[in-house]
């Protein structure tokens, strides 16, 4: 979730997708197992192909790859020292914070509208307060949706 605004504005913001390509990318990786970071093959390949794919994977996939694998060795030594412990206790909380205006930014270009957010709030509530399983939510929410759409009373194209 912290990635995902960053490479929202580089990609969308600079011309190279139109945010539709980016959101339906998004809501797809968003359904499949895995980390959300798997819209990197998805964009590259939207921009050119499977050689884009490739690239996007290694670019997103490799400086971290190469952290872990570099510091492993080193891990059961390093992780008892208490400056260590503090420091990523201040990772930990900035990475609250970018995921905290990562989904605002999504709110932002997803909910056009009142009955958007509506819809939201409710699939939302009906997932935390009434526990209802996400599959039915996400059928539910999209047959709203799409009924809204096809009735002119919100969604983008309203």
């Amino acid at each position: 979730q912290v990635v995902i605004p960053m490479i929202l504005n580089e990609v969308v913001e600079s011309g190279w997708l139109p945010g539709s390509v980016f959101l339906s990318g998004f809501g797809l990786v968003g359904c499949l197992p895995g980390p959300l970071f798997n819209i990197a093959p998805f964009l590259g390949a939207a921009m050119l192909s499977w050689r884009g794919a490739f690239y996007a994977s290694i670019g997103l996939f490799g400086p971290g790859l190469i952290l872990i694998l570099g510091l492993l060795p080193f891990w059961e030594h390093v992780r008892k020292w208490r400056d260590f412990r503090i420091f990523l206790s201040g990772v930990s909380a900035s990475a609250a914070g970018l995921i905290i205006v990562g989904v605002w930014m999504l709110l932002h270009r997803t909910l056009v509208g009142p009955l958007a957010f509506a819809l939201a709030i409710s699939a939302g509530t009906c997932s935390v307060m009434y526990k209802i399983h996400t599959p039915y939510i996400i059928i539910t929410a999209g047959v709203a949706g799409a009924l809204m759409v096809s009735c002119n009373v919100g969604g983008p194209y309203h």
